[in-house]
């Protein structure tokens, strides 16, 4: 096996809540785990667990409800990417839930072992990953990448160095490589190309590597990754792995640039997957019985003339999928909008509405006014 990748792991709750508690009452650290758990009967926990206690309460049932239950996108998205490339990979969704699976996978020695941060918002969730891979399969390379990594790289890679804290926690985590740039799927073909053919990763593009001068990024070279060429082959996959549920991006960015939001600097301007591309997709999965399908684009429904457009296609493919989105209804404001989202399997949106005052929005250039979020809260064919 050429690349090993796993995309998800719970970490340990308490020792967040001990290490954001250690931050202080003004940290980041702290701000964050304030918003991201709830406490229960005087425990904290996160957010999904509190929610199956309390659901199992009044249900009687034993539901757990996790990010895991759904295949992590993208561990499928890298795996199918490399395999289209000539390079064999394997995808993991749930370190926790699968650790004999993994250790069988890291017995075929893998030579390189990639693990994502996509829901990572400090460094120790990885710290176990690297532990067990090292343990099992010590001669793997291992490069970590994803959202944790390119937010630790913003401010500390100063021209072209790495500053002191960020070399302490790269060298925590343990990890050989690590990818800094927001796409990151192109970086990750190079370097397993690099290490099955034993050559310098100092060549490799996007990096930060370790010699014996300390930590330092590789050169630059932003990826621009097309779509319709990214797309998924389902096929390749396990309709069991997968599931009645599966997540899907036709698009990567955002069309807005809202004050409080760094993401379409960090991604690039919007990019979206054809029309066919994605009919392409919605049939795999259709074909390996999904019934429920999340789109994670950032705002399914911009641009508008493309939305009715995959509304249309949804209609006619008619494979018997229900859809979720995240939809901004200030662009949403006709009839056949709705008309269209729900004959084409829509079963609910999750709605950006942060506030309703309009210096509020205008401060924040939502691009957007609050009769326009009145309008598209109007009672609809959805209620």
């Amino acid at each position: 096996m050429d690349c090993l990748i796993i995309g998800y792991n719970d970490g340990d709750f308490n020792e967040y809540r001990l290490m954001s508690h250690r931050a202080g009452a003004d940290s980041p650290e702290w701000q964050i785990f304030r918003k991201e758990h709830l406490a229960l009967d005087g425990v904290a926990m996160p957010w999904l667990e509190a929610f199956s206690r309390v659901r199992n309460r009044v249900t009687g049932r034993n539901d757990r409800y996790h990010p895991a239950e759904v295949f992590n996108l993208a561990s499928l998205y890298l795996a199918s990417y490399l395999r289209r490339r000539g390079i064999s990979a394997e995808a993991v969704t749930l370190f926790s839930g699968q650790r004999d699976e993994v250790a069988a996978m890291l017995a075929q020695r893998p030579r390189v072992v990639a693990i994502t941060t996509t829901f990572y918002v400090n460094v120790l969730p990885v710290l176990p990953l690297v532990q067990f891979v090292r343990e099992r399969a010590p001669e793997a390379h291992i490069v970590v990448g994803g959202p944790l990594i390119e937010n630790l790289c913003q401010d500390g890679v100063v021209g072209g160095a790495v500053d002191e804290s960020l070399e302490d926690l790269l060298t925590v985590m343990g990890a050989d490589s690590y990818v800094r740039e927001s796409q990151g799927e192109w970086t990750l073909g190079q370097l397993c190309q690099a290490v099955a053919a034993g050559a310098d990763l100092s060549e490799v593009p996007n990096l930060l590597i370790e010699d014996d001068a300390g930590w330092h990024p590789t050169r630059r070279k932003p990826e621009a990754n097309d779509l319709d060429e990214c797309a998924i082959d389902w096929s390749g996959f396990s309709p069991r792995d997968i599931g009645p549920t599966a997540q899907m991006r036709t698009a990567r960015s955002c069309a807005f640039k809202c004050s409080f939001c760094d993401y379409p600097q960090r991604a690039g301007a919007l990019t979206t997957a054809s029309v066919e591309t994605v009919r392409r997709e919605l049939r795999q999965l259709a074909e390996m019985g999904v019934r429920n399908l999340v789109f994670v684009d950032d705002t399914f429904n911009v641009p508008p003339k493309r939305f009715k457009e995959l509304c249309r296609m949804m209609i006619e493919e008619d494979l018997g999928l229900s859809w979720y989105s995240y939809f901004r209804c200030s662009n949403a404001r006709d009839e056949e909008t709705f008309d269209l989202a729900l004959d084409s399997g829509c079963s609910g949106v999750f709605l950006g509405i942060e506030s309703a005052d309009a210096d509020v929005l205008a401060n924040m250039r939502k691009l957007a006014q609050d009769d326009q979020y009145r309008a598209g809260l109007e009672p609809t064919p959805f209620s």
